[in-house]
C-alpha cells in the first residue's frame, strides 16, 4: 500500500537523523530523565542472570540450551522486571499453539503510555489497521506519522535450524528495554516493537527446518495450511507493520 510505504520511508529517514544529528541538537526533543551516554537499567535483567549461561554460549535446540522455552522465560523475566518502569513496557499476547502444542507467543514493547494506547485509548493498532485497508483516509494517516507510534515487527525462526535469529532477538530486546539514554528513548517514544522470537518452536528444539508435520514454513505462506502460519499472518491485519 503506497500511503504504508510512505510511512516506512519516513520513519527510516527519521532514524538516520535521529544518528546523524549531534545530541546537543536534540535537546529540545529528547524524552525526560534519559541520558547522553549509553547506560543500562541495572533493573532489567541479562539473559545469562535468567538462564544461567549467556546468551549464544554453545549449542541449541536437543543439545539441550536455549529451547524456546529458556526465550520465553527471558521474554517474560524482562516483562516483569519493566511492569515497574517508568521508561519501557512490555506486552505478551498469545497467537496461538503449534503443532505439538507449545505456545506461540509475541511480545509488545514500547513506553508505557503506547503500550496503553495500543488497543485501549487512542487504538493506535485499530488506527493503523485502517490506514492499510483504506477504511482511515490517506490524510489522516499522514497527520498522524508525528502524532501516533509507528508499528516495527522483529520476526524470526520459520526454520527450526536456523536458531540465531530468535537469540539475536532477545539481545534487542535488552538493547530496548535496558538502554537509558536518549537515542534508545526516542525509539521507544516513536516505534512500538513487536518481537516474536520464535515462529517455529517445535523444529527449534530438534534444530529441524520444518513444522513437526515436516512442512516448510516460507512454502506455506500462501495456502497457510499449518497452524503456525495461520495463527500468525493475521497479526499483521491486526498489528500491521
Amino acid at each position: 500500500v503506497p500511503l504504508m510505504r510512505s510511512l516506512t520511508l519516513a520513519v527510516a529517514l527519521a532514524a538516520l537523523l535521529a544518528i546523524l544529528t549531534p545530541a546537543q541538537g536534540l535537546a529540545q526533543v529528547d524524552p525526560a530523565g534519559c541520558t547522553d551516554e549509553i547506560t543500562y537499567d541495572p533493573a532489567i535483567p541479562t539473559y545469562e542472570s535468567v538462564v544461567g549461561r549467556p546468551l549464544g554460549d554453545g549449542g541449541t535446540g536437543s543439545s539441550g540450551r536455549d529451547l524456546t522455552a529458556d526465550i520465553y522465560k527471558y521474554f517474560r523475566a524482562v516483562k516483569d522486571a519493566a511492569a515497574a518502569s517508568p521508561r519501557v513496557r512490555l506486552l505478551e499476547k498469545s497467537y496461538g499453539k503449534s503443532v505439538l502444542g507449545q505456545d506461540l507467543a509475541f511480545w509488545v514493547l514500547s513506553t508505557p503510555d503506547n503500550i496503553d494506547n495500543l488497543d485501549a485509548g487512542r487504538k493506535d493498532a485499530a488506527f493503523w489497521a485502517g490506514v492499510r485497508d483504506g477504511s482511515v483516509s490517506e490524510a489522516a494517516g499522514l497527520a498522524a506519522v508525528r502524532s501516533r507510534p509507528a508499528p516495527a515487527w522483529i520476526t524470526s525462526t520459520p526454520h527450526g535450524a536456523e536458531p540465531a535469529a530468535g537469540e539475536a532477538i532477545a539481545r534487542n530486546l535488552y538493547e530496548l528495554a535496558a538502554r537509558t539514554d536518549c537515542w534508545n528513548a526516542m525509539r521507544l517514544r516513536d516505534m512500538d516493537f513487536f518481537l516474536l522470537p520464535v515462529r517455529n518452536p517445535d523444529g527449534r528444539d530438534v534444530i529441524q527446518r520444518t513444522s513437526a508435520w515436516t512442512f516448510d514454513h516460507n512454502r506455506d505462506f500462501g495456502t497457510q495450511n499449518q497452524i503456525e502460519n495461520g495463527a500468525f499472518l493475521p497479526l499483521f491485519k491486526q498489528y500491521p507493520g
